[in-house]
C-alpha cells in the first residue's frame, strides 16, 4: 500500500506541476490540484507535508472566491485536522478560530439544534488545541461553551457532549 500512495502522490504533484505552468497558481484547477495532493500527504499520515499545501490553497481562494465560500471553510478544518497530526497544536488554534469566526458569518443549517452542535463540536476541537498549546483558560472557556452548546442542542447525553465534559475536567487536571 505504500507505494501506492507514493504513486499517487507523485502522479498528484505533477498533475499541480502541470496545472501550474499551464494556469498558474491562482487558477482554480490549479487549486483542486492541490487538494488532491494535500489529501493524498493527509491520508498518508504525512501531515507536515500537507501544511502548506492547505495554506496555498488557502490563499488562492481568499483572492478568487473570498472567506465566505463553503470551500475555503473547508480547506481550513482539514489545515486545523493536518496541524493537529503534524503536532503543531498552535496552528490547529489558529484556523479552528478562524473557522468559528467564519461560521458565524455563513448561513446556519435548517435547524437552531444543528447549528448548535456543529458550533460545539468546532469549539471542542478548538478547546484541545488550545489544551495542547498550553492555553489553558482558552481551552477552558471554549470546553465550557461547547458543553453549553451540545446541552442547548439537545444532545445531551451525545459522545461529543461527554468529550466536552471531559475536555473541562482535563483542562482542569
Amino acid at each position: 500500500q505504500l507505494s501506492q500512495e507514493a504513486e499517487a502522490i507523485a502522479a498528484f504533484e505533477e498533475a499541480a506541476d502541470i496545472l501550474t505552468q499551464l494556469h498558474g497558481a491562482d487558477d482554480g484547477r490549479h487549486t483542486m490540484a492541490l487538494s488532491k495532493l494535500a489529501d493524498a500527504h493527509a491520508s498518508a499520515g504525512a501531515h507536515a507535508e500537507a501544511l502548506p499545501l492547505y495554506r496555498a490553497m488557502l490563499t488562492s481562494m481568499r483572492k478568487r472566491l473570498g472567506q465566505t465560500h463553503p470551500g475555503y471553510s473547508w480547506t481550513l478544518d482539514r489545515l486545523a485536522h493536518s496541524a493537529m497530526g503534524a503536532g503543531k497544536p498552535k496552528a490547529a488554534a489558529k484556523a479552528l478560530k478562524q473557522l468559528l469566526e467564519l461560521a458565524g458569518t455563513t448561513p446556519a443549517p435548517d435547524s437552531i439544534a444543528d447549528a448548535s452542535q456543529i458550533r460545539a463540536s468546532m469549539q471542542l476541537r478548538y478547546s484541545t488545541a488550545l489544551a495542547n498549546s498550553g492555553k489553558l483558560v482558552e481551552a477552558l472557556e471554549q470546553a465550557e461553551a461547547a458543553e453549553a452548546g451540545f446541552a442547548a442542542s439537545g444532545s445531551e447525553g451525545s459522545l461529543e457532549h461527554a468529550q466536552s465534559i471531559n475536555g473541562v475536567a482535563g483542562v482542569l487536571e
